[in-house]
């Protein structure tokens, strides 16, 4: 499937959920790799290989209510059908659509199942990833985007919650990592970002990463940057037998792209 053809059928998933989301009142995020790849073209960088055209996205609802409500709408309305997970629904082209709810119905940031035995899911991120995400519109659809910062700390708690499951996050990562040295331009670099440039002894490459750490910070609360900042020093845990650092062979310097970033979360307050 082309790069156009790929949108047109995102589009297609997306009219409908706008639609009723919107008459519902409820606010929603695209996440996984369809945001990933919008994300990094809006950003000029090269874009990963995806597995799958699955379509995930986060919606903010205050009760189970409003979540079923939703899926009732896209049921009846639209053709969409139910599957035997409880967050997804099968569009009428045959493609799954994950709806992930989050906001005042999980507690603490830790989303349980209602109807499963024991079904847990850590939403802890998703209203600052949805607080610092930019509208973009495809033809006449707006669609909310994290921005890289956001992609970059979900992964991160992904991997924290299924490493042992799947080692898909840690490749996702290594290549968002690779594509981020990128993400700052020169001029940014030497103007707003030369005291960190310096600092890195004018390798531009760290100088970023550790910018991305800063971005990453600045949209976090503080709860969640302690999160991001405890995975991050777990990864470089010298006697961590599960280090994600073990896990990113996909990329050169591993270890100092990883230090870089934590020194940008950590230096930097949340917003």
């Amino acid at each position: 499937m082309t790069g156009q053809d790929a949108q047109d059928h995102l589009v297609r998933i997306l009219q409908p959920v706008s639609a009723r989301a919107e008459a519902l009142g409820i606010p929603w995020l695209l996440v996984g790799a369809a945001a990933r790849d919008l994300v990094l073209e809006q950003l000029g960088l090269k874009g990963l290989e995806r597995a799958t055209l699955d379509v995930d996205i986060a919606v903010q609802v205050r009760t189970w209510g409003e979540y079923s409500a939703l899926k009732s709408a896209l049921i009846e309305t639209d053709g969409f059908l139910r599957h035997g997970l409880p967050h997804r629904l099968i569009s009428p082209a045959r493609q799954p659509l994950d709806l992930v709810p989050f906001g005042e119905l999980a507690e603490d940031g830790e989303l349980a199942w209602e109807g499963t035995d024991g079904l847990t899911m850590d939403v802890a991120l998703f209203g600052d990833v949805l607080e610092a995400s930019t509208v973009l519109r495809l033809g006449d659809t707006a669609i909310r985007i994290p921005s890289l910062a956001g992609l970059v700390c979900m992964k991160l708690t992904a991997w924290r919650d299924r490493h042992l499951d799947t080692g898909r996050d840690a490749v996702d990562l290594s290549g968002l990592l690779e594509r981020a040295t990128e993400w700052v331009s020169l001029d940014q670099l030497y103007g707003e970002h030369a005291a960190v440039l310096s600092q890195y002894g004018f390798d531009s490459d760290l100088a970023g990463i550790h910018a991305l750490g800063a971005r990453m910070a600045r949209e976090l609360s503080s709860d969640n940057r302690l999160d991001i900042e405890g995975i991050l020093e777990g990864a470089l845990a010298e006697l961590n037998p599960t280090a994600l650092l073990r896990e990113l062979a996909g990329l050169v310097r591993p270890a100092a792209i990883l230090h870089a970033l934590l020194a940008g979360v950590s230096e930097t307050p949340s917003r």
